[in-house]
């Protein structure tokens, strides 16, 4: 496996389904009502708007499985939401390799959840790796 080095990133696409958002309100036993029907906000109409904790899972995803792969531990994050997200609607996530303190173990990341070219989240991670 290569070595990471700062600069590294890697990107992929993704969407979830109303399944996926009804799974998710099950499992967490979240049933807070935006997350499922429609509602106002500022007197204007808003679909349900997807579940932050699903929608950031796929922070997990890349870590664990892409940057920096597998044996990946999240020791801290930082996450933030700047747009809504919905159901069936295609995302793009990049994660990048901002530092590597190979002293410490800890790499940092910087992560960002984008539809088109709008920002939905973006996120901070410090991570190790399992010996």
């Amino acid at each position: 496996m290569k070595k990471l080095v700062i600069g590294d990133s890697y990107n992929f696409n993704f969407k979830f389904s109303e399944n996926d958002q009804k799974l998710y309100r099950e499992l967490s036993g979240d049933n807070n009502y935006l997350h499922f029907k429609e509602f106002k906000l500022k007197n204007k109409k808003q679909k349900p708007i997807l579940y932050g904790l699903l929608l950031s899972s796929m922070y997990s995803k890349a870590i664990g499985n892409y940057i920096p792969g597998p044996g990946s531990i999240i020791m801290s994050a930082n996450i933030r939401y700047h747009n809504y997200a919905y159901t069936n609607l295609e995302y793009s996530l990049k994660v990048n390799v901002l530092h590597i303190s190979e002293g410490l173990g800890i790499i940092k990341l910087f992560s960002k959840i984008t539809r088109d070219d709008e920002l939905i989240s973006s996120a901070e991670f410090e991570v190790t790796k399992a010996q």
